[in-house]
């Protein structure tokens, strides 16, 4: 199969790309509560992966929310910058399994932002090893979530901004 993996920000996206999007995010299992089209077009960029003209696949990364943040780092037990990025709202069609397309909207995403730290939260095996194998590291401790399935915390830290916060 052929597959088109684009980043882009959500005002270049239609109503009916967005609730595609939307739906498939929905309707992966993986949320305790739905993902809104306002989410949704608050996101700093989406990635979505088209076979042929219909959207099979959805992932972005959502603006800084340090209330958020400040919530999984207690849930989590570990401690991390609140003004993080988060990567999240990862999904594909149930027809599409097979094809790797969780790793290549987690690549179209990083590519998007290089030089970001960034965190993911999950409860899949398959997400987890997607995030290890895009150099994400899981911290913390496991939580139940409101879906009532364990979730982690994984960061993915910037080297160079790393180093930059140390000298100062």
């Amino acid at each position: 199969m052929t597959y088109n993996v684009q980043v882009l920000q959500p005002n270049e996206l239609s109503k009916l790309e967005i609730e595609r999007c939307l739906s498939l995010v929905n309707e992966g299992g993986a949320l305790a509560v739905r993902f809104t089209e306002n989410q949704f077009r608050q996101s700093t960029s989406v990635c979505v992966v088209r076979s042929g003209n219909e959207i099979v696949g959805v992932g972005v990364i959502k603006p800084t929310r340090p209330q958020y943040a400040s919530g999984i780092a207690k849930k989590a037990h570990f401690n991390f910058d609140q003004n993080m990025l988060e990567l999240g709202y990862v999904a594909r069609d149930p027809s599409h399994h097979g094809y790797s397309l969780s790793e290549r909207i987690v690549a179209g995403l990083l590519s998007y932002c290089p030089d970001s730290s960034l965190f993911a939260t999950t409860s899949s095996q398959k997400m987890k090893q997607t995030l290890e194998q895009s150099g994400f590291v899981q911290k913390g401790i496991e939580w139940l979530g409101r879906n009532k399935k364990e979730l982690s915390l994984w960061l993915k830290s910037n080297e160079t901004e790393t180093l930059r916060s140390s000298v100062k």
